[in-house]
């Protein structure tokens, strides 16, 4: 297996500065090319890495990681923000080095100009750019591609340029694309790094042994909430009766022989999420073989039973390994430049062939790791957009959070459950193992100063997280198969002759049969997403599928499951299943009493050309959707808390019930169109819609307590009230959780085995003591500078961070630490006599140089 290799990650603007304006650039590897079918073959065309032994890493030079967050500062901004820094510092040095910098900017560089990150993505996107390595190596880089994670980051991938020709070759199936006016532009970008994504393992799947059959949808009418453009384009939700709805029933979905499990040890598992070239599906764990053979047509022997695919080519029983459908495989979305779909077809399997019929293997289904509740059950949490959408009084929220509110009395109080929160979240990055491995070896320790500070930073924050609408109730996320019965005997060309689900019906182990249970799914936004099922036994399902408890089925014909919960497909989407009855009869009061809301709105008619110049119009469209993001969540939560203060208070004004009923539906859209924008561009300004949806009387400047928790505004504590909302009811009730008992602090010193502390010089202590301060510093100036908004930004501040520790620690390691080292350095420090602002990361770097010795140097409680 590949290793992951780490890669430069820069900002846009500093790269122009050391281009341009002669500027030292800070080469950062917090970047990472994650183990993919991407990265094998970028291997195999001799992709140049080396290893790290400063961070013990696989390197590389030939790709980067680049960000568009910075503008180009000008030089008259340049010379003003440096003459106040040099007017704030206290450091002489310091000082010097800024008025110098100043003077010669001042100088020679006045003439420089602001350059805004649209202007300078479309730049570098266009030409390139050059960077010169302190070796005196020059690299030439030119746009190569992003993830579906880095675009909405407006992040892309830079490549040395003599690979980018092999490399998009590969990942278009050897189609010359590049000038092409005839394509979907946005789709490609999205679809040809499917290869990109990162993969656990392997598996062998011959094209030669997959079915491909037809999509097939269900169409029905239903009463909707439409949202669609009015005549000054703005955004409104029409309600329509009768709406034809379509639900594609195998969307993303294949099923998969139940003997591949078994080659890859994955037989307990239910699904596999898989990629190839711009192949996409949530693989089901399936008896194919044993249900062909059992409905094999009489008088037909089994091993000369051919089924026809899509494109009329015949296929033996015998020989189908894999069922799919066209909407995994998105290459056929392109089949114009083939010709047709059947060649398209023809052509991927060639590929899929020539690369050893190798599938990447992204994941498999899950139990939560949340913990069982007090009678054993599975638990897993709610988020604030889950209990805000529903009627939940307060003493219903009592009850919903009384699991959390015992389990934090008890992180406060009781010793051995805040030792066991402790190993349940250690990490890499924390001391949680080292004050546990205390803990263990002399229970007293949790009465020290240290443990005790840890300990309320460790409450403070799992309170916050809870006031976030984190509560833990029975339940658990399935990943959701659709209509699985139906696929099976669609493949076989038959209408089923067993008993299907219907309606809400769905099958899982997860709970008890014959009852019912509350189901959502992320991202949700208002009651017509909650959805109530009734889980029934299906001996057919129990036959032919190997489902663990983390899968659902579900059923899509004649039935709005797929808009019900916020637009999903079958793609490896996941639900949480909850069995709570408080939960349950609030959401009977939502189920079925609010109309579930379509996207109406027209997609961009635009015609892009496959080029860098519209890669980068694409890109910059896009990181502009990205960010509203989270206002558009955060606006439909806003409404949503409005109009439960509404009802809960009376009111009569049904006018203002509908136009935040109609925000939230719009807001609900909105938030599917900013998520989806990585592959289907919109014809919509949606900084605009939200401009115009902030601005009326229903939600005005004050914001609901509990947005304190889940604004990124800085000021929101100055302009937030209480609200008749399920959420804010939440707040109050954390709020009132009884402080800890109060118990006397005993100086950790006191724990200590007494050695000779004259066997360790001072030399020693203080270079050691030096070495973790260092490192500490570096590592809380990354805390304090790398802002960490999405998933990407808390990867390369995780990567940053152990960077660090992967430098230091040999530096510490170079020291022979004895216990008596231990003693000696542990004592001076907690006694003051040597200075040190981090004493408890100084224990936990001892801790990690050697465990053994460490703890040895601490009395062992009989």
């Amino acid at each position: 297996m590949c290793n992951n290799v780490y890669i430069m990650s820069l900002e846009a603007a500093d790269i122009y500065s050391h281009m341009f304006r002669n500027q030292y650039l800070k080469k950062d590897y917090v970047g990472m090319l994650p183990y993919s079918l991407e990265l094998i073959k970028l291997e195999e065309i001799e992709l140049k890495t080396w290893e790290s032994k400063r961070f013990n890493k696989t390197l590389s030079n030939d790709i980067i990681n680049v960000k568009f967050k910075q503008k180009v500062r000008s030089g008259k901004e340049i010379v003003k923000s440096t003459d106040k820094k040099i007017l704030e510092t206290s450091n002489e040095e310091y000082g010097e080095k800024l008025i110098a910098y100043r003077d010669l900017i001042s100088k020679e560089k006045l003439t420089w100009k602001e350059i805004k990150p649209n202007a300078l993505r479309k730049k570098l996107y266009t030409e390139g750019f050059t960077i010169e390595f302190d070796n005196g190596t020059k690299i030439e880089y030119v746009v190569y591609s992003r993830t579906s994670a880095k675009s909405r980051t407006g992040q892309v991938l830079f490549i040395k340029k003599q690979l980018r020709d092999k490399m998009i070759k590969w990942k278009r199936l050897g189609m010359n694309l590049d000038g092409r006016a005839d394509i979907d532009y946005p789709g490609l970008l999205s679809y040809e790094s499917l290869v990109s994504s990162s993969i656990e393992g392997l598996i062998e799947i011959n094209s030669d042994n997959i079915l491909i059959v037809d999509d097939v949808k269900s169409t029905f009418p239903i009463n909707a909430n439409v949202v669609e453009k009015n005549g000054e384009g703005m955004l409104v939700s029409n309600p329509k009766d009768n709406y034809i709805m379509e639900n594609e029933l195998y969307d993303g979905e294949s099923l998969l022989d139940s003997s591949y499990f078994n080659k890859v040890n994955r037989s307990d598992k239910g699904m596999m999420l898989l990629r190839q070239h711009m192949y996409k599906t949530c693989a089901f764990n399936t008896n194919i073989q044993q249900f062909l053979q059992d409905y094999c047509p009489e008088g037909i022997e089994f091993d000369k039973w051919e089924l026809i695919n899509m494109f009329g080519q015949p296929i033996f029983a015998r020989d189908i390994h894999m069922i799919t459908t066209p909407s995994s495989l998105k290459a056929l979305k392109f089949s114009n430049v083939k010709g047709s779909k059947r060649r398209t077809w023809k052509h991927w399997k060639k590929k899929v062939n020539a690369d050893g019929n190798l599938f990447g293997i992204c994941k498999s289904d899950m139990q939560s790791k949340r913990g069982t509740d007090e009678e054993g059950n599975i638990v897993n949490q709610t988020s604030y957009q889950m209990l805000n959408a529903m009627p939940i009084d307060i003493e219903d929220m009592r009850e919903l959070s009384v699991f959390e509110v015992n389990y934090i009395e008890q992180l406060k109080n009781n010793d051995d459950v805040y030792a066991k929160y402790l190993l349940e979240t250690a990490n890499k990055m924390n001391c949680n193992e080292m004050l546990v491995d205390l803990y263990y070896r002399n229970s007293k320790i949790a009465n020290t100063k240290p443990f005790k500070d840890k300990r309320k930073k460790d409450i403070n924050n799992y309170v916050t997280h809870v006031k976030r609408g984190k509560i833990r109730l029975n339940g658990d996320y399935c990943t959701i198969a659709g209509n699985v019965i139906k696929y099976l005997f669609h493949a076989i060309g038959r209408k089923p002759t067993c008993k299907v689900l219907e309606g809400n019906e769905v099958y899982t182990t997860l709970h008890k049969f014959n009852e019912e249970y509350v189901a959502f799914r992320n991202p949700m936004t208002s009651p017509s997403n909650v959805l109530i099922v009734k889980n029934v036994h299906n001996q057919f399902i129990e036959k032919y599928f190997n489902f663990s408890d983390n899968i659902i089925c579900v059923n899509a014909i004649c039935f709005p499951i797929q808009r019900v919960l916020s637009g999903m497909d079958y793609d490896s989407d996941a639900l949480v299943l909850f069995n709570n009855n408080i939960l349950l009869s609030n959401a009977k009061k939502c189920y079925g009493h609010y109309r579930v809301c379509v996207n109406g709105v027209i997609p961009d008619p635009t015609q892009y050309t496959v080029c860098a110049k519209d890669m980068a119009k694409i890109d910059t469209t896009l990181a502009d959707s990205q960010e509203f993001i989270g206002r558009v969540v955060n606006l439909g939560q806003h409404y949503m808390s409005a109009y439960w203060d509404m009802i809960n208070n009376s009111t009569k004004d049904i006018e203002k019930l509908d136009k935040a009923l109609e925000a939230v539906d719009i807001c609900t859209v909105l938030s599917e169109i900013s998520i989806d924008s990585a592959k289907r561009m919109y014809d919509l300004n949606i900084g605009k819609q939200i401009a115009y949806l902030s601005k009326n009387d229903i939600v005005n400047s004050m914001k609901p307590m509990f947005f304190k928790y889940i604004s990124k505004n800085k000021n929101i504590a100055k302009n937030i009230k209480k609200y008749d909302t399920a959420m804010d009811y939440l707040y109050e009730i954390l709020d009132s959780v009884e402080d800890a008992s109060d118990r006397r602090t005993i100086k950790l010193e006191k724990l200590l085995i007494n050695r000779d502390i004259r066997k360790v010089k001072n030399r020693q202590i203080n270079g050691i003591v030096k070495a973790i301060t260092d490192m500490t510093n570096e590592i809380k100036n990354i805390e304090a500078t790398k802002q960490c908004t999405t998933d990407e930004e808390k990867t390369e501040k995780y990567i940053a961070i152990d960077n660090v520790k992967n430098e230091y620690v040999p530096k510490i390691k170079r020291y022979k630490i004895k216990i008596e080292t231990v003693y000696a350095i542990v004592y001076k420090i907690f006694k003051n006599e040597v200075d040190c602002k981090y004493k408890i990361d100084v224990l936990n770097a001892l801790y990690q140089v050697d465990r053994d010795v460490f703890l040895q140097a601490f009395k062992a409680q009989k």
